[in-house]
């Protein structure tokens, strides 16, 4: 029963699951969790995270990606927090980014996308016009391209470019208009990238 009126108070109100919980009389946001398991709601206590508030990168090639990522982060927006010997931090747009020179037995070796770890970074950009002027940026750069600007098949309106670091990390930018995956009658399309 209390999956059907948490249910039916985000239908009238657009509340994430946790808010209309909140709304029903719970005692905080957390009070309730959903777990789609053959479409029936299971009541616990989670959490309602507030985004990705960092990602660290260890990288080879310290010189090279140093000053490729104290270009790019500013450009992108976000401000030095930290600028070390052997390792630089900026913060802007609700995260934090951390660069780092990787252990020394590490350093002649290149990142092997598809191996354990880190597949890739994506960055979100407010607008297509903003992908396409990190397209220019990274182009005065000579950076790798993996590919330009173009439409993806995951969300309606998805825009993105990818690139390497010249580690050869892979870094998105992208942009999705909207609610993206979460509008109606809209669902995320695995595109055969997910099985």
């Amino acid at each position: 029963m209390v999956c059907l009126l948490l249910q039916r108070q985000r239908q009238l109100s657009g509340l994430s699951f946790a808010g209309a919980a909140e709304r029903l009389g719970a005692k905080s946001r957390n009070a309730y969790a959903r777990t789609e398991i053959t479409g029936c709601c299971l009541e616990g206590i989670v959490i309602e995270i507030n985004g990705m508030a960092h990602i660290i990168l260890a990288v080879s090639e310290w010189d090279q990606c140093r000053e490729f990522y104290e270009a790019l982060l500013p450009f992108l927006g976000l401000k030095r927090a930290f600028s070390g010997q052997d390792s630089i931090y900026y913060v802007g747009g609700r995260t934090a980014v951390g660069v780092g020179r990787c252990d020394e037995r590490y350093a002649a070796d290149r990142f092997v996308q598809n191996s354990v770890g880190l597949h890739h970074a994506c960055f979100r950009a407010r607008s297509r016009e903003d992908v396409d002027k990190v397209y220019a940026f990274l182009q005065d750069r000579k950076a790798k391209i993996v590919h330009p600007p173009e439409e993806g098949p995951w969300a309606p309106g998805y825009y993105s470019v990818l690139f390497e670091d010249p580690a050869g990390i892979r870094l998105e930018v992208n942009y999705v208009p909207g609610k993206g995956i979460f509008a109606e009658g809209v669902s995320f399309n695995p595109a055969g990238d997910y099985q």
